[in-house]
């Protein structure tokens, strides 16, 4: 995958603390193959091991449960130069991804922009332009934390 050197920027985010910068995330109606390789190359032994199986065989139930795993364990991130907004988009209500953002804020430091966490299935919005200061800040994290819950 390429860094996207485009105005508006993209990462995948890991449950486990990968950081991968993409040009655009993958449509999971037509990109399983591309799917398949982000958790070969970043998910857990057991599921790399499905990711090898469904490369070897393209069963559809294999790739469901590789879009099952990709739901689960990683968070969409997309740059928005234009608004100054950064927007991270989860598909797991089961994990809390508190820590997984605000490391990669760190890491990326965004003043002046707004942060926004939505869930990818829905409506809901955990986050609704939460300044870059607010979210970083660590007496807020109690606070922004539960949100995400």
């Amino acid at each position: 995958m390429l860094i996207s050197e485009s105005i508006n920027s993209a990462w995948l985010l890991s449950r486990y603390g990968d950081e991968i910068p993409v040009i655009e995330h993958p449509y999971e109606c037509v990109e399983i193959d591309r799917i398949a390789e982000i958790i070969y190359q970043y998910g857990t032994d057991t599921e790399k091991q499905t990711a090898r199986t469904y490369r070897h065989t393209q069963n559809p139930n294999i790739g469901k449960e590789l879009i099952k795993i990709y739901h689960q364990n990683w968070c969409q991130v997309r740059e928005w130069n234009d608004c100054m907004s950064l927007n991270f988009r989860i598909s797991s209500s089961y994990f809390n991804w508190y820590r997984i953002i605000v490391d990669f804020l760190i890491n990326h430091p965004h003043p002046n922009y707004k942060i926004t966490v939505s869930h990818k299935g829905d409506t809901k919005i955990y986050w609704n332009e939460v300044s870059y200061d607010y979210a970083i800040a660590p007496e807020n994290e109690m606070i922004l934390e539960n949100l995400l819950e």
